[in-house]
């Protein structure tokens, strides 16, 4: 991925070429590799483009940083051995190389893009909740301006300055999940819902949102 002085190209390892330009970026997330197995950036664009013959209005960049799998032979006697306290110190020190990499690139990034307001969100950990917008249960997570779950695919975002109403359904002492509905100012825009939200991340997500 190279930042020019409009916008971003990438070069698949076939050769393709994609342009996203920054002027069509309508959020720009940096997502860190803490407590994820990714660390990512993510434009969500204003317009659609053309990338493997299909519109595509969320493009994604990322890099593993960790072991996906546990290896379960491992006996819990031999967890803390030379050999396995050797690997957690490589991924450590791998980590942190990845995460200095991609900082500095967002950094440069927006010093060369300022003339177009292009600043990348951090998502907040911290205010984050599980919930099923699409097909899957996700850790969501607000940014400074919208809702988001970008580690699994389809991603999911809201820009909450286009939500008119926010509502909380199925709200129970009996029920051990509620759901939440975006109703956007365009009536034209289907609501959106997050479905399965856990009963005890209620309080928590008021706190956020209110």
């Amino acid at each position: 991925l190279e930042a020019h002085s409009n916008g971003f190209r990438f070069t698949s390892i076939r050769g393709d070429k994609v342009d996203i330009l920054y002027n069509n970026i309508k959020h720009a997330f940096y997502q860190p590799c803490d407590g994820e197995m990714i660390i990512l950036l993510h434009f969500n664009l204003k317009n659609a483009i053309m990338y493997g013959k299909k519109k595509q209005d969320n493009i994604q960049f990322y890099t593993e940083v960790g072991e996906l799998t546990t290896d379960l032979g491992k006996s819990h006697g031999r967890m803390y051995d030379r050999d396995d306290l050797e690997a957690e110190q490589r991924e450590r020190e791998m980590r942190e190389q990845i995460k200095t990499a991609f900082k500095t690139f967002v950094e440069r990034v927006e010093n060369l893009a300022r003339r177009y307001n292009l600043e990348f969100e951090v998502p907040f950990r911290d205010l984050g909740f599980y919930g099923c917008p699409l097909r899957t249960t996700v850790f969501m997570m607000p940014t400074s301006s919208c809702l988001v779950s970008l580690s699994e695919w389809p991603p999911f975002v809201i820009t909450l300055e286009e939500v008119e109403l926010v509502m909380f359904e199925r709200v129970s002492l009996s029920i051990k999940t509620f759901d939440m509905i975006f109703v956007f100012k365009d009536y034209r825009i289907k609501p959106a819902m997050i479905t399965s939200i856990p009963s005890n991340s209620l309080d928590h997500v008021k706190e956020w949102i209110l």
